[in-house]
């Protein structure tokens, strides 16, 4: 019967060394993806996405998530700058008011046609009759 042993772990000189070191091995997306927002980032695509559903219950945490796996796959990452409150009267005259979370995105290329898919996505997945995405072309300072 043979017994394992675990070896010693050696202690790290600093706490910089247990953070930075695993990310040493991972490989970065940088080289092969043309969007990725540390490349170049002359656009920033801003989407508003319901705080509440239609019945006015929030949404869960986890109804982010496949957006936030989306941006994080083709763009390298996302921001949450905050909220967003609106209102609106219909063409009953009812007033609406709503609540919204605002993320940005930077990105190197315009690309209408990712943008016009994912919104119709969100749609879907937020069951919304409008998400608002607004672009905008700048530079980075």
């Amino acid at each position: 019967m043979s017994v394992w042993r675990a070896e010693p772990r050696q202690r790290p000189d600093n706490i910089f060394d247990v953070i930075i070191g695993p990310l040493t091995r991972l490989r970065s997306p940088l080289p092969n993806n043309p969007n990725h927002s540390l490349q170049r980032m002359p656009f920033i695509t801003q989407v508003l996405l319901p705080k509440r559903d239609k019945f006015g219950r929030p949404y869960a945490r986890r109804a982010y998530r496949a957006f936030h796996a989306r941006m994080i796959g083709r763009f390298g990452g996302w921001t949450r700058k905050g909220q967003a409150e609106g209102a609106w009267l219909g063409a009953s005259g009812q007033l609406y008011t709503d609540e919204h979370w605002v993320y940005e995105i930077g990105h190197s290329r315009r690309d209408l046609g990712f943008w016009s898919a994912e919104k119709a996505r969100l749609k879907d997945e937020f069951d919304q009759e409008e998400i608002w995405i607004i672009q905008y072309e700048g530079r980075r300072v």
